[in-house]
């Protein structure tokens, strides 16, 4: 999972390399709210998932507790 959502951001900002589960999408790749919730939709599609509205404002290594 963790290779997807990396492989997301990649494609998402345009970058080949230096996106790790440590980087801060919005300090370190430069995006935005609405970036956040493009990526966010796009980790739901591609996962199948559902990621709960209370947990996308943490980032990829955050704990929400």
């Amino acid at each position: 999972m963790k290779d997807t959502v990396i492989d997301i951001l990649k494609g998402h900002f345009g970058r080949d390399k230096d996106i790790t589960p440590e980087t801060n999408m919005l300090n370190d790749l430069g995006g935005d709210d609405l970036d956040v919730v493009d990526v966010l939709m796009q980790i739901e599609e591609k996962l199948n998932i559902k990621i709960p509205e209370e947990l996308s404002i943490v980032g990829f290594n955050d704990d929400p507790h």
